[in-house]
């Protein structure tokens, strides 16, 4: 754990203070504690003080990084928020979900339909693919005659 470099613990509902022990945490780059209900200070150590201050929004801590001691009431922007279901990310991410399987159903229907119904298309189909077969197993072997000197 002493070589962790990244940490996100956010919106986690933690409770109580930062453990001291944190401080030792020599190569982490990134913490984020956002969002959950730590008090207290913040354990005093060069890697902690150096951290972006919305590691730290809604906890009631004190001590560098954080400017005020009392930012649980301070909202991070909009795009620092992850998974925030009162904004309708939910039901835009549902959206997006159900206009993908929507698109790869039409999209499928598109390419195989026609395959599927109509006997020409379908020859026509096989015939092009069995060309490409023809034509990457002559590479192939070229290849490998040309390697071989």
């Amino acid at each position: 754990m002493r070589q962790l470099e990244s940490l996100d613990l956010s919106l986690n509902q933690l409770s109580g203070v930062i453990p001291p022990s944190m401080s030792s945490l020599t190569f982490l780059s990134h913490l984020n504690l956002s969002f959950n209900n730590l008090t207290g200070s913040i354990p005093s150590s060069t890697q902690l003080q150096t951290m972006n201050e919305s590691g730290f929004y809604g906890n009631n801590l004190c001590g560098p990084p954080l400017t005020s001691c009392n930012p649980i009431k301070t909202l991070p922007p909009k795009e620092d928020r992850q998974g925030s279901e009162e904004d309708g990310e939910g039901f835009s991410e549902a959206l997006f979900f159900a206009s993908m399987a929507l698109g790869f159903a039409v999209g499928f229907w598109i390419v195989l339909g026609p395959i599927l119904f109509k006997r020409p298309w379908r020859i026509t189909y096989f015939r092009v693919l069995e060309d490409i077969w023809h034509k990457l197993c002559d590479f192939i072997f070229e290849c490998r005659y040309i390697f071989r000197r």
